[in-house]
């Protein structure tokens, strides 16, 4: 907000009084006048006694206050005669002091000279008539000569020419005497060069209009010699519509306020020649011209016009702002799914659509809380296009509508990530774009399309256009917000200019409701697909019963075991896989298969070892039973459920240690505990008194309130152990359940594993501690210590099938040897090398 609104300050600018000394640029001000001698029109008529004539008017400047009324005697009716005194006295008004300075270097006082002027003036108080002094009479050529052209009609060649004469005043002013001027007009024209920016305007007196007969009606009646009342003069109407005898100024428009000004100039002329002789001395009267703008103009045209745009740039950091925030809300979604925690919820009985709506109700709660503190900042800092009236209610109902579409928006990318990160930093870059991009995209589309026929194709496109981006939350709000600012511009001209009918609510279709609208309807949308992703409603092929079988030699206790699962021998098994199998596109080949046709039948009570190097495919297997993956082909039956068809059955009966830990770093083992018993459905009676249980049989009671990041790699492994074993499940799944602990706790959770055998409970295992022997990878001693059976993995498929010592004795014959090489050689070299030494030959 303090960015967009860095501005200049506005405000309207102080009265302005109308004198020469408001032109700063220049020493001093130049003012012609004509007519300062009776000489220049001998034939102007006089039409009243008691109207002053031109020689009065023109002689009122010689007088003390000179040109307008910034130096204006403080008594009319004063007796000093000697101006030394009357400065000395300040017996001027306190504007003159601004103009006029003892130490300037225009002159002395002697040198402005107009003490007998003054002197003239107090004289007139003791006399009937005024005895106004007159400049010199000059005799000179003109002022002026007229330019030509040069031969080459290059250039303009001006003669010099003789200045008229001048005098300085008071007020810092010169004027010049240019009564003999015949032509003023041309005067004017010629010498503008050498007077540019210290001549404004002029004064011309004695003018009269042609146009009026010479014995037009007056008010002095010349057949009695006397004035007549206006009641008794019956060419009272004729003589207001004109008059002969006039005065005209001239103005230089380069100069501001140079009209009002010299109108200013002549008004006071006007009224110092006619003050009567009982009100004393006309130096001490003027008229000042003050110019006031009008309230709230500057305000308006500056501060409200400049700032125009500075609404649609909050708008644009509101948008970016809030790009932030909602794609900070698929960093846990994100990384809950990545660590199989999800997944482990949905096992202990977390709902889908439960999980999504309060993950929903949750993030729309942390989004009120900074959308709140940007509406809070819109009105602390009082921008009225957003806070005024319904605009504020506008702008309230965006930012709800707005959470309500883009937080479900969010959550189908959440399905597409592994890394939290990742995640965060696309959706960031996604909300800017649908943003900026397409709000930039329609102005310009907009602007383009201005002055352009509805039906024309640039205006179906932009319509068009206009309609496909409302699909983005980030577009609908920041163009909403940008139309409110205007519709509020225009509202504000209208009301200024009484157009009332023309306001308009921001409460239309085409400004704030069709965003509106389309939030509401991207909201549900976003939801339903968000839901069909979580039900995976877009993966429906057909699952086949088998992949085409493969060409590998299969071990014959395999193939035993596939026929008894095939001709349905194992129905009463607790767990039933019927050509489990699973591939994965690649880059480098077009179909990998991690899990190959395994059929399998595990009874009750019975605890079976999953073995194999990394990538055999055991973790794979372990997701599609626990329903955390669908099978490509086959299927498994688990407590008589089908692991596809009915997972949500399959869920009860299972409990789940993934191979990493899906656990929590905030959050105890207590609170981990408490958690899973509630999504299991215990009562909350019970819960405390179960959760202290399984902690107590994991060794944990000591590390009950602290939390799980601080835990060891080894008591992590313990405690999601105790969380498989929330709810009594009969099965257990337990991916490399003692992988990063030490012997001693890894023969504690053995011994934990017995005692749930021996209750009763079907445990799946695999582990990780392997050695090298004929070809495969074995785990024998946990395998020995907890497997009833075992199967070995290798690509995706069983190699070998049987109890521990079913297959000690078929593969346990034989002898490891370690060869050193001094050089690498082929193996080809090393068989046959080895073949023919009599020390390596195999005797009965």
């Amino acid at each position: 907000m303090t960015v967009a609104l860095s501005a200049p300050g506005f405000s309207d600018p102080p009265s302005l009084t109308m004198s020469t000394s408001m032109f700063s640029n220049m020493n001093y001000l130049y003012t012609p006048v004509s007519g300062l001698n009776s000489r220049k029109l001998p034939n102007y008529s006089v039409e009243d006694e008691t109207c002053a004539g031109p020689e009065k008017l023109s002689d009122t400047i010689l007088l003390p206050s000179s040109l307008g009324s910034i130096c204006v005697l403080r008594d009319p009716y004063m007796n000093i005669t000697d101006m030394k005194q009357i400065l000395s006295l300040n017996m001027f008004s306190n504007s003159c002091s601004k103009v006029y300075q003892p130490d300037m270097e225009a002159g002395s006082l002697n040198d402005i000279s107009w003490s007998s002027a003054l002197l003239a003036q107090q004289n007139e108080n003791s006399t009937s008539a005024r005895n106004f002094s007159n400049i010199p009479t000059v005799t000179s050529s003109l002022y002026y000569v007229p330019c030509h052209c040069s031969s080459h009609q290059s250039r303009f060649i001006c003669q010099m020419f003789h200045n008229p004469p001048a005098r300085h005043l008071i007020t810092n002013d010169y004027i010049l005497n240019i009564t003999l001027e015949s032509n003023e007009i041309l005067y004017y024209l010629y010498t503008v060069d050498n007077y540019r920016l210290n001549r404004y305007g002029g004064l011309s007196f004695g003018l009269t209009q042609s146009f009026i007969p010479h014995n037009y009606p007056t008010k002095y009646d010349y057949n009695s010699n006397q004035h007549l009342e206006y009641s008794k003069n019956p060419y009272y109407m004729l003589q207001k519509l004109g008059s002969r005898n006039t005065a005209v100024i001239f103005t230089n428009h380069k100069g501001y306020h140079t009209l009002p000004l010299y109108i200013n100039i002549m008004s006071n002329a006007i009224l110092r020649a006619n003050i009567p002789l009982s009100k004393g001395l006309p130096s001490a009267y003027g008229i000042t011209t003050i110019n006031h703008p009008m309230n709230e103009t500057n305000n308006m045209l500056s501060t409200e016009f400049i700032l125009q745009g500075s609404d649609v740039v909050i708008s644009i950091f509101i948008i970016v702002a809030m790009s932030f925030v909602p794609a900070s809300f698929t960093l846990f979604l994100v990384y809950e799914r990545a660590t199989k925690s999800k997944h482990i919820q949905y096992i202990n009985g977390l709902y889908p659509l439960i999980y999504w709506l309060t993950n929903f109700i949750w993030d729309l709660l942390n989004y009120l809380l900074p959308a709140a503190c940007v509406i809070v900042i819109l009105r602390l800092f009082n921008v009225p296009a957003y806070t005024e009236g319904e605009n504020f209610t506008a702008v309230i109902s965006l930012f709800l509508l707005y959470g309500w579409s883009i937080i479900p928006l969010m959550y189908p990318f959440s399905f597409k990530f592994t890394e939290p990160s990742n995640a965060y930093i696309f959706l960031i870059v996604i909300n800017l774009f649908s943003g900026i991009t397409c709000i930039y995209t329609s102005f310009f589309l907009e602007i383009f399309d201005m002055g352009n026929s509805p039906t024309s194709m640039l205006s179906k496109i932009t319509r068009n256009v206009k309609k496909i981006f409302r699909i983005f939350p980030n577009y609908c709000l920041g163009r909403g917000l940008i139309d409110i600012a205007y519709n509020d511009y225009y509202n504000s001209f209208y009301k200024k200019t009484g157009l009332y009918d023309k306001i308009r609510s921001p409460f239309q279709w085409e400004i704030v409701v069709s965003n509106l609208v389309s939030m509401a309807i991207s909201g549900v949308v976003f939801w339903i697909l968000t839901l069909l992703l979580e039900y995976e409603f877009f993966y429906s092929p057909k699952i086949p019963d088998a992949l085409p079988i493969s060409h590998l030699d299969e071990d014959e206790d395999v193939g035993r075991a596939r026929k008894h699962v095939l001709k349905e021998q194992c129905i009463d098994d607790v767990l039933v896989l019927y050509n489990l199998s699973k591939t994965y596109k690649t880059r480098i080949k077009k179909n990998l298969i991690a899990v190959n046709n395994i059929c399998l039948g595990i009874p009750a009570s019975d605890c079976f070892g999953l073995l194999g190097v990394n990538g055999a495919g055991k973790t794979t297997t372990f997701r599609m039973l626990t329903g955390d993956l669908r099978p490509t082909a086959g299927y498994a039956r688990v407590n008589g459920f089908d692991s596809i068809k009915e997972r949500r059955q399959v869920f009860k009966h299972i409990g789940y240690c993934p191979q990493f830990d899906a656990l929590f770093d905030e959050l105890t083992p207590l609170e981990h505990m408490l958690l899973t018993a509630r999504l299991r459905g215990i009562l909350w009676e019970d819960e405390k008194a179960i959760a202290t249980n399984l902690l107590q049989k994991l060794d944990l009671v000591e590390y009950y309130n602290i939390p799980v990041g601080k835990l060891s790699l080894g008591n992590k492994r313990k405690l999601s152990t105790a969380l498989a074993l929330v709810g009594d499940p009969t099965i257990l799944f337990l991916d490399e359940p003692t992988s990063g602990m030490d012997p001693s706790a890894r023969r504690f959770l053995w011994n934990v594993i017995r005692q749930l055998i021996k209750d009763g409970r079907s445990i799946i295992l695999t582990s990780h501690s392997l050695y090298k022997r004929i070809h495969f990878y074995f785990s024998m001693e946990e395998c020995e210590e907890l497997c009833g059976s075992l199967a070995i993995m290798v690509n995706g498929c069983f190699r070998c099938l049987g109890s521990t010592q079913h297959l000690k004795n078929r593969f346990g014959d034989g002898y490891t040897i370690k060869i050193r090489l001094k050089q690498t050689i082929s193996d080809d070299s090393i068989s046959s090398s080895t073949a023919s030494n009599d020390y390596l030959q195999l005797k009965n």
